[in-house]
């Protein structure tokens, strides 16, 4: 994959050549408390899915942990 520029398998209406971005420049870092309801969606880095929605995430979790 070294050096590619478009993907096998593309979503409609993406045409265009890949991006190459840093996480820090489509997001921003939050550490503290989201007491005013400013942010919508929290992700989460997971070492199993990637970067995913955090509730998504926490849900994963507790399923897998049933008893």
């Amino acid at each position: 994959m070294e050096n590619k520029r478009t993907p096998d398998i593309r979503f409609n209406g993406f045409t265009g050549d890949w991006e190459l971005r840093r996480l820090g420049e489509i997001s921003e870092k939050v550490t503290e408390k989201n007491k005013n309801n400013i942010y919508s969606e929290t992700l989460t880095n997971s070492a199993e899915f990637g970067i995913i929605n955090q509730r998504d995430f926490l849900i994963r979790i507790f399923q897998t942990k049933r008893i």
